[in-house]
């Protein structure tokens, strides 16, 4: 699987690339980067889905910043728009 220990990304520019909100929408996400060979790390974070919401707790999806802009593709080519993040990195 290459879901991978952020230390391997501690050289390179990573970019948040899924918030997902469930845990079966989250499964998705995890299995289309699978099939594609995508090395990510996933970690739980407080999210909000807009000014009034609650936060709540969510599966931050990073990849390497040069890989993001062909992930955001295969995510939604496998319909999971919603979660997509589209704007820059994260360190």
């Amino acid at each position: 699987m290459p879901r991978v220990d952020a230390d391997v990304f501690s050289d390179r520019e990573i970019s948040r690339l899924y918030i997902g909100a469930a845990l079966s929408e989250s499964k998705r996400v995890e299995a289309v980067l699978t099939e594609h060979g995508i090395d990510y790390v996933v970690n739980v974070e407080l999210f909000r889905s807009g000014i009034f919401s609650r936060p709540r707790h969510g599966a931050v999806f990073y990849v390497d910043a040069a890989q993001a802009d062909h992930c955001r593709s295969l995510l939604l080519a496998a319909k999971l728009r919603r979660g997509i993040v589209e704007e820059g990195t994260h360190d």
